[in-house]
């Protein structure tokens, strides 16, 4: 890979501080790094609240999981939709289930073991749509299960690394390690092997006294032109390509509520913050064509979802300048946790948020009045349910 771009990615994240697509070294000077000008920097700081967001909404699906003693689901962590099925990923239960459209059970992928196939735990999934497989991460196990479309086990790759998630671009497999060192990895949070798990390259290091596992930052949602990666405790997201470049695709401004550099670089300084003072990116992050979407940590606050209009471009002093915006109920609950076709994003709502709509007359009466789809659902729902997907569709002025 171009030895600039990697010495970039070097200096960046050993510092573990970007700001507005450029860096700058210990005398001042601009660092250069592979740039294709589609940079755009976030303010966090311009986030607005829009109070008749519901005539983004161009489409918009309530869709209930069965629940049944095969199906049940702890939490959504991700979900693919793949001709006419939702495959469905909770990592507290180690588990892949396969929905219908409709939200009907079909399948449960992979078993609870150690034997031939089974895995102890489950971090992230893949679905190879040019193979027709499915490719299963366990940390534990280290290594990766392939199944085919009908969950039948085909074989183990052993990577020897402890990975969080991971990503496949072309034949090269891209793994996050998330601050778990070991003798393949070394102190780098992003692997590429080849299909044999041979390495083939190692990117984005992490301070050595970061030894614990943080809150997950890795592969995004969607990018058809390989995957977007967001390394531990940075602002940035970068594009990578098939063609193996690396370069920043969003930076994420928090002005003065930017996590200090000493708390990028030192675990016991970040661990310090006992007031939540500062604010961090999510993990879950999705991209259209139009449309951008992310969580963030705002001081104690979580926000679950905004979203940017990625053609609603402001430019000040050469930067591309998104604004964000938050949305209300029912996509405001939740994180983006799939993608359909046609920009069509997948959110959920657990079964719990049925009793909000019964036990409280002004929320009762805005979803009956907005949502009615959701609405005819309540009388259904109880706690410990599945949760209920939730598709929509979101379109800008």
């Amino acid at each position: 890979m171009n030895k600039l771009i990697k010495s970039w990615c070097f200096i960046v994240f050993s510092l573990f501080i970007v700001s507005a697509c450029t860096d700058r070294d210990g005398e001042g000077n601009q660092i250069g790094y592979a740039d294709n000008g589609d940079c755009y920097v976030i303010d966090i700081a311009a986030m607005e609240s829009v109070e008749n967001y519901k005539e983004l909404i161009r489409e918009i699906a309530f869709i209930p999981l069965e629940t049944n003693e095969h199906s049940l689901l702890a939490h959504i962590d991700k979900v693919v939709f793949h001709k006419g099925k939702f495959y469905v990923h909770d990592r507290q239960f180690a588990a892949l289930k396969v929905f219908s459209e409709e939200g009907k059970y079909i399948r449960s992928i992979g078993n609870i073991g150690r034997g031939p196939g089974e895995f102890t735990t489950l971090m992230d999934f893949l679905l190879d749509t040019e193979e027709d497989k499915l490719l299963l991460l366990s940390n534990n196990e280290r290594a990766v299960m392939e199944y085919d479309m009908e969950g039948n086990y085909l074989r183990t790759m052993q990577t020897n690394v402890f990975a969080s998630s991971f990503a496949k671009i072309g034949d090269r497999f891209h793994y996050f390690i998330n601050q778990n060192d070991n003798d393949v990895s070394g102190p780098n949070n992003l692997i590429v092997m080849d299909e044999n798990s041979r390495v083939l390259d190692r990117f984005f290091p992490f301070p050595e006294t970061f030894n614990v596992m943080l809150p997950d930052h890795s592969f995004l949602l969607g990018n058809a032109n390989g995957a977007l990666f967001h390394p531990t405790l940075s602002d940035t997201v970068f594009q990578l390509t098939a063609s193996q470049e690396i370069y920043p695709k969003y930076v994420f401004d928090f002005g003065d509520k930017a996590l200090p550099l000493p708390m990028r670089t030192s675990y016991e300084a970040y661990k310090s913050d006992e007031r939540y003072n500062y604010s961090r990116l999510g993990d879950r992050i999705a991209e259209t064509e139009h449309v951008i979407s992310f969580n963030f940590l705002d001081g104690r606050s979580v926000i679950p979802s905004a979203f940017c209009n990625r053609k609603l471009v402001d430019t000040v002093r050469g930067k591309k300048i998104l604004k964000p915006l938050r949305l209300g109920f029912p996509i405001s609950n939740s994180p983006v946790l799939g993608l359909m076709e046609d920009d069509t994003f997948i959110t959920y709502l657990r079964a719990e948020y049925a009793d909000y709509v019964r036990n409280r007359v002004s929320f009762n009466e805005l979803v009956r009045e907005n949502f009615p789809d959701f609405y005819a659902l309540v009388p259904e729902l109880k706690p410990g349910d599945n949760p209920v997907l939730v598709t929509f569709k979101l379109e800008f002025p």
